[in-house]
């Protein structure tokens, strides 16, 4: 009876100690996946607006501010440290912030040319993401 008692003992131990082994390991830097919500959400945020046909230039300027803020983090949380920048990863970040300032200029001029800007923007993203992903 001990043997039994202490072998499930042993059992509910060690998987309870494997769980929070692996919650621990898999949990690692969240900073990456918070950058890419919010490019999403500010992103998103756009189209809805031009879907909806309501482009108002200090709101959909708001949304573009963030994102151009967002990306200027992209590089310092994507590469390591101390390492020297990927020369593509740093022209698909470039390509991203160009398009960004396009949608910043064409925010004023409607929906039809914000939504040609935001479709190079996302041009750009998804070339980034066919290349790392």
């Amino acid at each position: 009876m001990r043997v039994a008692i202490a072998l499930v003992v042993g059992l509910l131990a060690g998987s309870i100690g494997s769980i929070m082994a692996y919650k621990s390991l898999s949990a690692g830097n969240e900073v990456p996946r918070a950058v890419m919500w919010m490019m999403r959400y500010h992103f998103g945020a756009v189209g809805d607006a031009i879907q909806s046909g309501e482009c108002e230039a200090a709101a959909m300027t708001a949304h573009i501010d963030t994102l151009s803020r967002v990306a200027d983090d992209i590089e310092p949380v994507f590469l390591p440290i101390g390492e020297d920048l990927d020369a593509q990863f740093t022209a698909h970040t470039e390509g991203l912030r160009k398009g960004i300032r396009g949608m910043h200029s064409a925010a004023s001029a409607g929906c039809e040319a914000l939504a040609t800007a935001r479709e190079e923007t996302f041009e750009a993203c998804k070339a980034c993401h066919r290349d790392f992903r």
